[in-house]
């Protein structure tokens, strides 16, 4: 409160600190009966699914509770009716959950890592994806044994 009236944002200031917990802790109260059924809340980013015939009014619902809680929603980010969508590196559509090709070809043009810490980074960027990847852990065992304290690192053929 400051002497000439109260001081609020009307843009989420994302230069402060833990200004996502503080969001997430408006956010998630407000559409508690919502997640898992319709929508899902990944930070700032919000999902609206389900089957065509319910859409609409799921997404009613969505934004009647924005109105009561006076979050607004800039139109310019949002997709509205779409067949898919990119959504934390994977391609969601109807029925299908697949790996977004732009991240293959990340994964593709990795550098052979040099050292124990860039095998880290490589290993962090694949295992994401491991549920995509046949025999991940068959595949990834010879880099694992890399990261051994007593392992020499050596990048050979089998890694």
């Amino acid at each position: 409160m400051i002497e000439w009236g109260c001081f609020q944002y009307t843009l989420m200031p994302f230069v402060l600190k833990n200004v996502s917990t503080i969001f997430s802790c408006v956010v998630i109260p407000a559409f508690k009966e919502f997640i898992h059924k319709f929508l899902e809340v990944y930070f700032d980013d919000w999902t609206v699914f389900g089957p065509v015939k319910h859409h609409v009014a799921s997404f009613l619902l969505m934004l009647d509770t924005c109105l009561r809680y006076r979050i607004t929603l800039n139109l310019k980010k949002c997709l509205f009716c779409v067949p898919f969508r990119i959504l934390l590196g994977h391609v969601v559509c109807r029925n299908i959950l697949m790996v977004d090709p732009a991240k293959i070809m990340i994964i593709i043009n990795l550098e052979v890592p040099r050292s124990v810490k860039r095998l880290h980074a490589t290993l962090g960027h694949i295992g994401y994806y491991r549920k995509f990847i046949k025999s991940y852990a068959h595949i990834t065992t010879p880099m694992e044994k890399l990261l051994k304290n007593e392992a020499t690192f050596y990048w050979n053929e089998e890694c």
